[in-house]
């Protein structure tokens, strides 16, 4: 076994496959900048927790913990980690 490290690539669908939900952003500086307006992916995982990744960082998601103070902690995965979570036509 090789104890090379593997980057597991996710596209749009695979993220999509899993439960997780398109939100458009409506950025007009975005949209004047590149000719669209952006999105994100996110899954609410509970009513504190959820992982989201946008459209221009597919390969970099995260997930947010809402602290009680309001604030959040933000701690990066990889798509590896989100493949092994959950799998294709989880909903929840």
């Amino acid at each position: 076994m090789s104890n090379q490290k593997t980057k597991t690539s996710m596209k749009y669908i695979d993220y999509v496959d899993r439960g997780f939900e398109r939100n458009d952003m409506n950025d007009n500086v975005q949209y004047r900048e590149t000719g669209y307006t952006g999105y994100f992916l996110r899954k609410e995982l509970t009513k504190n927790a959820t992982i989201e990744v946008y459209d221009s960082e597919l390969d970099m998601p995260k997930l947010y913990i809402k602290e009680k103070t309001g604030d959040f902690i933000v701690l990066p995965l990889t798509g590896e980690m989100v493949m092994n979570w959950f799998t294709k036509g989880d909903s929840k």
